[in-house]
């Protein structure tokens, strides 16, 4: 999982990342000179048709702001400000209540807003197959503020003791334990921090924290005496125990594969974004080698100086003597384009096909009740994200000692996270693989029922003719107004 996750990760860094790889992604050719190379990849360009499926995919479930449903607990969830309303003829007095912040307002104890973590969490989660939400607590306190001396309520809410959550992602798990019946039994984490060194730097500490059921410890990474690395107990904290006989972890799965065990959303995009990146590479130079003619003559006067080619100067020549410019035809540059041009339609499908309705695998209970829903990939990871959030509420109740942690409405519907592939496919074709005339055709035929009674085609291309005549170019006048200063 650790490649592929690497994959993923370089693609979506852009082309300073890219460049700075190299030969990892933009093979040398055989027999280029450094010199040549370099040249060649400084000139790569990557444009990130990956970073933008990922974004989009992620905008769709996040198209409306999820919500808290009305069963969290009101300490988690908060309450908005009431005002007094007295009582009149049809409705009963209303007393006044003070707004309460909930702590899911501040979810990770770092000023983010539960919804927004979520978001974060649901993003890293397709972008490397899965990803780790962990519900923590402080440990308890051990001295209280009474005479004797034992921790009560009131000093915890003074210590701002209450459950956070912690997120990780999947190539930070270095190993687990599963039991016979699936249940996670041990997971160890890596985590990195920074830390002060001296008066103005700082290094990166590397900690295992590995979590039990109603355990935790935690481990550092040290230099040895040999020059290696050391595995040692941390010394600035010891061994804790938690109220919970479980491990509080939520998985969020973009690509499920087997428990604890997923695959990029979006890995075939990737690798064909890395196709383009190598096409595009390829064509930008010669593109350049195209524009670059070459200056000859025949029977050119050798007894002066080499002359200087420009506007401002002309080449002496003998008796039959000619001058001419040399270039290439650039037959082959139309087929590198339009070679550009399919992989990037390809990497417009390639992304749409998270929305594509999947029919899963029926149980044999739910082939006697016919309780299988045809959801698409993207739908069933938007699921994924619901349970996990709702899995972590409920940890969090038990941190407090509450019965319910509630339930949450992501805001959108499975309904909308899926996609009329065929459709898309054929509209994208359009004009390259199919005419826009059989394109019309074939959506006039599949969506017969949207069209209206007194549709002509023909009086539609003049309507359609007319409208473009018409229409000013509002991209060059946006960008006119860009670089004018005037947006």
């Amino acid at each position: 999982m650790a490649t592929l996750i690497e994959y993923v990760r370089d693609v979506g860094k852009g082309t300073p990342h890219m460049r700075s790889l190299g030969e990892k992604y933009l093979p040398r050719e055989e027999a280029e000179s450094d010199r040549a190379y370099k040249i060649r990849l400084s000139r790569a360009l990557l444009v990130n048709f990956y970073g933008r499926a990922l974004n989009s995919l992620v905008g769709l479930v996040f198209q409306e702001e999820p919500q808290l449903s009305a069963d969290v607990p009101e300490v988690m969830a908060g309450r908005e400000e009431v005002k007094a309303q007295p009582k009149t003829d049809t409705t009963p007095a209303v007393a006044a209540q003070p707004e309460i912040e909930g702590q899911l307002e501040d979810c990770d104890l770092a000023n983010t807003h539960w919804a927004v973590f979520a978001k974060e969490l649901f993003k890293d989660a397709l972008n490397d197959g899965h990803a780790f939400l962990l519900t923590e607590m402080p440990p308890a306190l051990t001295t209280g503020n009474n005479l004797a001396g034992t921790p009560t309520r009131a000093d915890e809410l003074a210590a701002n003791r209450r459950p956070y959550w912690v997120k990780y992602k999947a190539d930070q798990a270095l190993n687990w334990r599963l039991d016979a019946r699936g249940v996670l039994q041990q997971i160890t984490f890596e985590e990195c921090s920074l830390e002060p060194d001296g008066e103005y730097g700082e290094t990166e500490v590397y900690r295992y924290r590995v979590l039990k059921p109603g355990s935790w410890e935690l481990y550092r990474k040290v230099k040895d005496d040999k020059g290696g690395f050391a595995i040692i107990p941390d010394p600035d904290t010891p061994d804790g125990e938690t109220s919970l006989d479980k491990i509080p972890l939520s998985i969020c799965y973009g690509r499920y594969i087997a428990p604890l065990v997923s695959k990029p959303s979006l890995l075939d995009l990737a690798v064909v974004n890395v196709a383009h990146y190598n096409e595009s590479s390829d064509y930008h130079i010669y593109l350049h080698i195209c524009s670059r003619p070459a200056w000859w003559a025949r029977n050119r006067d050798k007894t002066g100086q080499n002359q200087v080619i420009s506007p401002y100067t002309f080449i002496d020549v003998g008796t039959d003597g000619e001058v001419g410019v040399a270039e290439t035809s650039g037959a082959a540059l139309g087929a590198a384009r339009t070679n550009l041009k399919d992989l990037e339609e390809y990497m417009g499908l390639l992304g749409l096909q998270m929305l594509n309705q999947q029919t899963p695998e029926k149980t044999a209970t739910e082939e006697r009740g016919d309780q299988v829903r045809e959801l698409s990939e993207l739908a069933t990871a938007a699921q994924s994200l619901h349970d996990c959030i709702e899995s972590a509420l409920g940890f969090w109740a038990e941190y407090l000692g509450l019965p319910s942690g509630g339930s949450v409405d992501l805001g959108v519907k499975s309904e909308q996270l899926i996609g009329d592939a065929a459709a898309r496919v054929f509209l994208d074709s359009a004009g390259s693989i199919f005419s826009r005339a059989t394109v019309r055709k074939i959506l006039a035929k599949a969506y017969a029922e949207f069209i209206p009674e007194d549709f002509d085609s023909e009086a539609e291309q003049e309507r359609l003719a007319s409208e473009q005549a018409d229409a000013p170019d509002i991209g060059a006048q946006m960008g006119r107004a860009f670089n004018a200063g005037a947006m």
